[in-house]
């Protein structure tokens, strides 16, 4: 599995259907995002494992989510990463 964070900005007149349509999916993946929105920054954030792009996609299974939604495959370093880094 690999890892991806996903960023999704709104507007606040899409909040809540968005937000419908994730719940409409279940709560499996609406419970690892966390939410900007009652600060009035309308974006989600989760880091979610997936074999690719498109599970990530299928997870979040909100149209309004995925219009502006960007996902990143992410890695994690070491410190012998770093230093590995340096020798190249």
């Amino acid at each position: 599995m690999t890892e991806f964070v996903v960023e999704m900005p709104h507007t606040e007149a899409d909040c809540l259907k968005g937000l419908d349509e994730m719940a409409g999916k279940g709560d499996k993946f609406l419970k690892q995002v966390r939410w900007g929105c009652p600060s009035g920054v309308h974006i989600g954030w989760a880091i979610v494992e997936a074999k690719d792009e498109s599970e990530v996609r299928n997870l979040v299974g909100s149209p309004v989510m995925l219009s502006k939604a960007r996902i990143v495959k992410v890695s994690r370093f070491s410190r012998k990463d770093v230093e590995s880094f340096h020798k190249k």
